[in-house]
């Protein structure tokens, strides 16, 4: 079984995700989504939460720059499941949610309130200069950071250093709703994907390699010798389409 690490916000990974799919063709694909639930139905409340988030983004005073790069972010979420989904259609494959059910919360709470108060200090905060910076910069820019997080942990720290305040309570106050520690979790996941024996799953990079998570036992060791291959999906940036 191959394990593909992403992460999580990479405007890339919807395009490299797909190529990775198509190079290795699995039929039975699990995805770091919660288990139980349908992957249709769970895919459909999260790209009906993407699109508000981006509506909301729109409806926002700023530079035209930074609202159709934060538009963009919104519409990313849970890009994994929506590409396994996509290759997966006529029957070519099976996919099915692998983690915990409790963390479908994560992508229900504080709703359309929570988060255009925590997008109204991000813009009141934001420097001055980035409403000048093109976008295609903007984006580049921010590609390349998260690029430096699939080899170095430290990168994606820093990365997460920069959000604001509300958003790491609101972030912090999810967890403690969710109920469920990390190592239940990662537990959880481990035995979902043994049930349901893919020959490839998708999931965070923090649980397909070492140095992002800290005082557990990773996914992929918990998993043990049905790992034959793990890949960062930075990997499938070479695929030719």
């Amino acid at each position: 079984m191959k394990l593909v690490g992403t992460i999580h916000t990479d405007l890339e990974g919807p395009r490299r995700l797909r190529r990775l799919l198509d190079r290795f063709q699995p039929e039975i694909i699990t995805v770091e989504a919660p288990a139980g639930i349908p992957v249709e139905e769970s895919l459909r409340i999260y790209e009906e939460r993407n699109k508000r988030n981006a509506r909301l983004v729109e409806s926002l005073k700023g530079p035209k720059n930074i609202k159709q790069f934060y538009a963009e972010m919104c519409m990313l979420g849970v890009y994994e499941l929506a590409v396994a989904c996509g290759y997966a259609q006529g029957g070519k494959a099976q996919v099915y949610g692998a983690d915990h059910p409790n963390y479908q919360r994560l992508f229900e709470y504080g709703g359309e309130e929570t988060f255009l108060s925590v997008l109204k200090k991000e813009f009141s905060s934001m420097d001055p200069r980035m409403g000048s910076t093109p976008l295609a910069l903007l984006r580049a820019r921010y590609i390349a950071s998260v690029d430096k997080g699939y080899s170095d942990p430290q990168a994606i720290k820093k990365m997460e250093s920069r959000v604001a305040p509300d958003a790491k309570k609101s972030f912090e106050d999810i967890k403690q709703l969710v109920g469920v520690n990390p190592e239940e979790r990662e537990q959880f996941m481990a035995d979902e994907i043994r049930r349901r024996k893919p020959q490839l799953h998708v999931g965070g990079i923090a649980h397909v390699f070492e140095g992002y998570q800290d005082k557990i036992v990773p996914l992929y060791l918990l998993l043990g010798c049905l790992v034959t291959e793990r890949i960062r999906l930075i990997e499938a940036s070479p695929i030719r389409a």
